[in-house]
């Protein structure tokens, strides 16, 4: 498939929307830094007991801005900690720096919402006017094959030790020893199959029943450049990524007070601010208001950010997992063990649907469902507004998967109509 399918036919239109959300995004850089100059951040800190994940001064800002400008006396603290904070400012003059610090708050919320509707208007312009809605009579992706040519360089001349995106991705690959093949494992994706399996086919352990060996070795049979392109067979799973977001929040957020569970439950927890009195729609929420915390869990950060290649020789789907293992499998004698039963993650298998469950559910009530073997529908934990927003953040995934999985838009298509 040509590259230019992926672009909208108002290319103008796109790049001057663009254009206004860096100039509105540099406008929000001034007015924090503005802000940071009257705002007494380790007092606000300590008096909200705020988590160590507040430990850069523009969380705290960001926290004052979504939570505290209507829940404190600004004035009266300034006031009562005035030795601590070591100022030396006229009793007349706290009512002006109170002001000050509303006024800018004032233009930071605005100017978000701007930023907001903006980015909105892009990504639903981008997927209305690129076609993708008529990929479904597309050939996806022809194979070349033997192709092997880093996507990581394109535009980028830095040397490769050096270039942070070529060797995240890189520190996800996997190579299969006796076929000579190199997979790319993504978060959320069978990964925990393909690593135990890989490990197993290697020699490294003998059975599912160790899979706790993969966790502690995610740097083994990871592919040097040599294999990477010498490989004789590449490929990678990809999933829906309205769905993929979804399997995170039912596993690592739904579970995250687990006494069993895991550091990246905790990690999880801490990076989006969650508690089990939350629901899928603040967890969307959250993440649209701090779209920069997709980047701080490999579990929620984007499928591109992992792709190594500019064409794989294969792009499966975990939507059609049975037929791409069994593909897998044919083509390099691998095979890839279900280790659902053997992982510490929470699944849904051997659940039943519970059309009852939606985004509103806190994740308490969710987890008492799992426990009972019921889980959601992935339709009903997404209303019209949340399918935009989570399009909008991961809108550089919707056109992969609809660009390379095969019939990839008869899986897309029910998200991406709601999202115009």
């Amino acid at each position: 498939m040509e590259n230019q399918n992926l672009y909208p036919t108002n290319k103008q239109n796109i790049e001057s929307i663009s254009r206004e959300l860096t100039e509105s995004k540099k406008q929000k850089e001034k007015l924090k830094k503005a802000l940071l100059e009257v705002f007494p951040v380790n007092l606000y800190r300590q008096i909200k007991e705020l988590p160590e994940a507040y430990n850069e001064d523009h969380k705290v800002i960001d926290h004052f801005i979504n939570h505290g400008i209507d829940e404190m006396n600004f004035k009266e603290i300034i006031k009562e900690n005035i030795n601590y904070l070591g100022l030396d400012i006229p009793r007349n003059q706290y009512h002006q720096i109170e002001e000050a610090a509303k006024l800018i708050t004032l233009e930071l919320t605005e100017s978000r919402e701007r930023e907001k509707e903006r980015a909105l208007k892009a990504s639903a312009g981008c997927l209305r006017d690129s076609g993708i809605m008529n990929m479904t009579k597309l050939n996806n992706h022809s194979e070349i094959e033997g192709e092997r040519i880093l996507l990581k360089t394109q535009g980028n001349p830095a040397n490769l030790c050096e270039n942070a995106s070529y060797q995240f991705a890189v520190s996800h690959t996997k190579v299969h020893y006796k076929s000579n093949s190199v997979c790319t494992w993504i978060p959320k994706n069978a990964c925990s199959n393909i690593r135990c399996s890989i490990a197993i086919a290697n020699g490294a352990i003998a059975s599912v029943d160790e899979i706790e060996w993969i966790h502690a070795n995610n740097d083994c049979f990871v592919a040097s450049t040599k294999e990477i392109l010498e490989a004789k067979f590449t490929f990678i799973i990809l999933r829906n990524p309205f769905k993929r977001l979804l399997s995170f929040f039912l596993d690592k957020l739904c579970h995250a007070d687990d006494p069993q569970s895991d550091i990246s439950y905790q990690i999880a927890k801490d990076v989006f601010e969650f508690d089990s009195s939350m629901s899928f729609e603040d967890f969307i929420n959250h993440i649209w208001e701090y779209p920069h915390t997709i980047y701080e869990d490999e579990h929620t950060r984007p499928q591109t950010d992992f792709i190594l290649y500019r064409n794989y020789d294969k792009y499966y789907a975990i939507e059609k997992l049975g037929e791409a293992l069994e593909e897998i499998n044919a083509k390099t004698g691998l095979e890839i063990y279900d280790t659902r039963n053997k992982n510490t993650i929470y699944t849904t298998k051997g659940h039943d649907s519970d059309p009852g469950i939606t985004f509103e559910n806190k994740a308490a009530e969710i987890k008492n469902l799992y426990d009972l073997k019921k889980t959601p529908i992935a339709k009903n934990m997404y209303d019209a507004e949340m399918i935009k927003k989570v399009a909008a953040i991961y809108l550089q995934d919707i056109l992969l998967y609809a660009s390379r999985i095969p019939e990839g838009m008869s899986e897309l298509n029910y998200w991406v109509q709601r999202a115009f």
